[in-house]
């Protein structure tokens, strides 16, 4: 749960809260991976109890921006935002995005 605790106008608060990723059909992330496993079990058992200050996603937003800003200036000969997944044979399937690949003369 985010809290206003900026006291931020409501679209801004609301702009700063949007989340919009998307894991996919994945049951793991890079992410996930490279965070501690405790915490990864302590944030999936109280998920519901987490208040989130809405001031800790501020610098987030700005990578975000700059990241689709950089996305549209992409242009030809470039596959931007590609996830690909994993089924790994204990069941978990694994998933990973890649924000950019520059093709190579032949590869289009």
């Amino acid at each position: 749960m985010q809290v206003n605790d900026l006291n931020l106008l409501e679209p801004i608060f609301e702009a700063l809260a949007h989340d919009n990723y998307d894991a996919g059909d994945s049951d793991i992330t890079p992410s996930v991976w490279i965070d501690s496993p405790r915490i990864a079990q302590l944030t999936k058992a109280h998920k519901h109890e987490i208040e989130e200050s809405i001031s800790d996603k501020a610098f987030a937003m700005l990578g975000t921006a700059v990241h689709v800003m950089l996305e549209r200036a992409a242009g030809k000969g470039v596959i931007t935002e590609e996830r690909v997944f994993y089924d790994h044979s204990s069941g978990l399937r694994l998933s990973g995005a890649i924000d950019l690949q520059i093709l190579e003369e032949g590869d289009q």
